[in-house]
């Protein structure tokens, strides 16, 4: 049980999200073709999970299984696993079921988070989101468990077809430290394209922009949407996306209404 997280916050990676409330709160965290969600809100989302995760009996140091597709609540769930010092094992959809299942047991997952039924594993208790609300004025778990530099993060594992699936551990130190000392030319004025979270290469990117301060951009938004948003430019990329917006602009980025933000049965 985490008792305590304020002395920690450079450590957990989830408190990226909390760092950048603090330093930018209006500031576009997440941009989808539907709206835009700036870093306060990130902050109230994850904190509504860590404490929904809580409530299901997800404790420090146990393994999750996480089967979701690209969207922003699979982003959240990342940060709030780690908020309470969970352990993530990215199980793909698109992965054959006998796979996920056999990676499962292999890494020792003791449950599956997911928003679809058909992802269930047999033998997993299955974690939902039925119930969670992130309607406005609902609060949730701020406290961010406190973590060494070699506690466990995230297993990732190789897309190998052995049919033994092979391992790499991430821990919280190695992605702080990763973050602290990759410079891409982001900024807190960033579009950065969101990769596929269910790999490493995408993780990565995603936990280096939050710690710049950028925006995470979904595969659906377009050039000309940002454009009309007036959210700035977009640029293709291989790894890291540095896509400035114009500090003119900096005030026009809309907020996001919250309310029915999520279809969650399409997660």
């Amino acid at each position: 049980m985490c008792t305590s997280g304020n002395s920690m916050l450079n450590t957990n990676v989830a408190a990226l999200a909390y760092e950048q409330a603090q330093l930018q709160p209006e500031a576009a965290a997440i941009i989808t073709d539907q709206q835009v969600i700036n870093y306060a809100e990130l902050k109230r989302c994850v904190s509504i999970l860590a404490k929904h995760f809580h409530g299901q009996g997800v404790l420090l140091g146990q393994v999750v299984g996480v089967s979701m597709l690209q969207h922003p609540l699979h982003l959240m769930t990342l940060l709030a696993l780690a908020q309470v010092g969970a352990v993530s094992l990215p199980l793909h959809p698109a992965i054959p079921p006998e796979r996920r299942l056999l990676a499962a047991q292999r890494f020792g997952a003791t449950c599956v988070v997911s928003g679809r039924n058909e992802f269930a594993l047999e033998g997993f208790g299955l974690i939902g989101f039925g119930g969670v609300s992130f309607e406005a004025g609902i609060t949730g778990d701020e406290v961010i468990c406190p973590v060494e530099a070699d506690t466990p993060l995230r297993i990732d594992i190789s897309s190998g077809t052995s049919g033994n699936p092979k391992g790499m551990l991430l821990t919280h130190g190695v992605t702080a430290l990763r973050n602290q000392t990759t410079d891409a030319g982001a900024t807190p004025l960033s579009r950065i394209i969101s990769m596929d979270l269910n790999f490493i290469v995408g993780f990565r990117s995603a936990m280096a922009a939050l710690a710049k301060g950028a925006s995470m951009v979904t595969h659906r938004v377009t050039r000309a949407y940002l454009s009309s948003a007036k959210l700035g430019p977009l640029a293709p990329a291989r790894y890291f996306i540095a896509a400035t917006l114009p500090r003119t602009q900096t005030g026009k980025i809309r907020r996001a209404e919250l309310a029915a933000m999520f279809t969650l049965a399409g997660i």
